[in-house]
């Protein structure tokens, strides 16, 4: 959702250079296209126009339709029973989210599929990294394995690597909590809360404290920061914790 939200945002805002004709001049003079026609009355000059109709656009329209077909198909075979887990309600954010994507798919034409090129923009790559993602779920049978079939360990290993962030968090909650303290969900912080003392609990976050200001040309550092599965936070951060 972050790469099609950025993506709308560009796709209204950027402007990249167009050759238009006139009688009079509004932009700069293309003296090799004027030649042609200056005997017409016309000259040939650059001029902004929306960017709206960019080719990049029309692989993110692609991009999104097949990362929402393959989710809905593996969503449609899945049976969840379940009771929620205690902090989180997964199923009611992924629905929302599901619910934007097949939404905001239909911004962007249905367009065509590219290999990804060092200068896409960034909320293409993102977009790129999500459709591989979706082409190894849709590999993925649901159901018995078969016999003989090779398992798509790098999948399982990115699995393995979000439950291990929760059952660290778990773990986490349920010591403060045998502590006295009592956890609630304050937007997107979790906060632990006995008596006059308050800790903040911050899952899978960058550090808020982090001395890390600047990389290269980056606008932003955020995406460089460290982010422990869990960092307890009381004024400064206590323990940040990371698996390895």
């Amino acid at each position: 959702m972050r790469a099609s939200e950025k993506a709308r945002k560009s796709r209204l805002t950027h402007r990249e250079f167009a050759v238009e004709y006139s009688e009079d001049l509004y932009g700069e003079l293309h003296v090799d296209l004027t030649i042609p026609v200056y005997s017409t009355g016309l000259v040939a000059y650059h001029t902004f126009t929306e960017g709206y109709n960019a080719p990049e656009y029309a692989v993110l329209g692609y991009l999104l339709r097949k990362i929402f077909s393959v989710i809905k198909e593996k969503r449609e075979k899945i049976t969840i029973s379940p009771p929620p887990l205690r902090f989180f309600n997964f199923i009611e954010s992924f629905n929302k989210e599901f619910s934007k994507l097949e939404e905001v798919k239909e911004e962007f034409p249905e367009g065509y599929f590219k290999p990804p090129s060092y200068t896409d923009p960034d909320w293409l790559v993102m977009a790129y990294k999500s459709y591989f993602l979706a082409e190894e779920l849709e590999r993925i049978k649901v159901g018995l394995k078969k016999g003989g079939e090779e398992i798509n360990k790098d999948l399982i290993k990115f699995i393995m690597w979000k439950l291990y962030e929760l059952y660290t968090f778990y773990l986490v909650a349920n010591y403060l909590e045998s502590k006295g303290y009592e956890i609630k969900k304050e937007g997107e912080e979790y906060v632990a809360i006995k008596g006059g003392k308050v800790l903040r609990l911050m899952f899978n976050a960058p550090l808020p404290y982090s001395s890390l200001i600047k990389v290269d040309e980056e606008t932003s550092a955020e995406k460089y920061k460290g982010r422990p599965d869990i960092t307890v936070v009381r004024g400064k951060p206590i323990m940040p914790c990371n698996h390895h």
